[in-house]
């Protein structure tokens, strides 16, 4: 059960309910898209424009310059390795 709803007919509800509350307890703004299943467009909340403006503001605060830094899992597992590797090499075992 998601959000406590009981039918999928009644999900848009809960999470409208839930962004809500979200953005008065919080005191922050916040959007919605849900992607219906067989739909083409998603349903927006608050409005279109609204989320578009919301987006446009949290990618305009992204340091781009730490992003280039990020390693996923992968990554950083392969990075270890090679560094183990070496380590092993420069005490000769």
């Amino acid at each position: 059960m998601l959000l406590g709803v009981r039918h999928i007919r009644d999900a848009p509800r809960a999470w409208r309910k839930k962004a809500c509350e979200l953005t008065t307890l919080c005191g922050i703004k916040l959007c919605v898209v849900v992607y219906g299943e067989g739909e083409a467009q998603p349903k927006v909340l608050p409005s279109d424009e609204e989320a578009k403006q919301l987006l446009m503001k949290f990618n305009s605060m992204l340091d781009v310059s730490s992003l280039k830094k990020k390693k996923n899992q992968e990554e950083f597992l392969h990075s270890r390795s090679l560094k183990l590797h070496e380590q092993v090499l420069a005490v000769g075992v």
